[in-house]
């Protein structure tokens, strides 16, 4: 059976609504910011040069939009064991640090 979608065009149209909602919230006068989240030490290995590349940036440099990157996925204090309940999820406290962490850095609560 043939996919509805090729992969090419799937990727258009994925570039495309992230091109909308971009341009939906910057319309509206909010700032739009991609925001990378942090893994664990155990996944951060395979988070190479090129598979960030790849997978990540050259993706957001298609949808062609300028768009604050907050990438936190190599940021070792949130990469700790006890800050996750798995390999793939924050837990509650983990949520809150890095909650606060962004925050933070977009200038958002008062330390």
């Amino acid at each position: 059976s043939t996919p509805l979608y090729s992969s090419a065009a799937s990727d258009v149209y994925k570039r495309q609504v992230m091109r909308d909602l971009v341009d939906f919230c910057v319309e509206r006068g909010y700032r739009p910011v991609y925001v990378i989240p942090p893994v664990t030490k155990h996944l951060a290995k395979y988070y190479t040069r090129t598979f960030e590349q790849n997978y990540i940036y050259s993706y957001l440099k298609e949808v062609n939009r300028e768009v604050l990157i907050l990438d936190y996925s190599k940021e070792s204090d949130l990469q700790k064991d006890e800050l996750y309940f798995n390999s793939f999820f924050l837990n509650a406290m983990g949520r809150k640090v890095f909650t606060k962490r962004v925050l933070d850095d977009l200038h958002l609560v008062e330390c």
